[in-house]
């Protein structure tokens, strides 16, 4: 899949993905309201241990992302330059 820019609706969760391998551990996740989930990340940051402190605040709510929408090992996620790209609406 290419990169595509979206804006996308959702509440943030923390969940576990990439179950059974090296890259298994907790992730900070988008659900939208069609199910879909999407890992959200910071473009350019080392996320492995950046992401769930970052976005600790947004845990829960429902949210506007603007970002860039990818494919990578079977999982969607969402890329966004800051925090400045989500829109908190309730």
């Amino acid at each position: 899949m290419q990169s595509v820019h979206k804006k996308i609706k959702g509440f943030l969760f923390k969940e576990v993905l990439f179950k059974g391998s090296k890259s298994e551990r907790e992730y900070v996740v988008l659900r939208t309201d069609k199910n879909e989930t999407l890992r959200l990340y910071i473009i350019g940051k080392n996320m492995l241990f950046y992401d769930i402190d970052v976005f600790e605040n947004l845990l829960n709510k429902k949210l506007e992302i603007t970002g860039l929408v990818d494919e990578i090992r079977g999982h969607l996620r969402i890329g966004i330059n800051s925090l400045e790209d989500v829109k908190i609406i309730k």
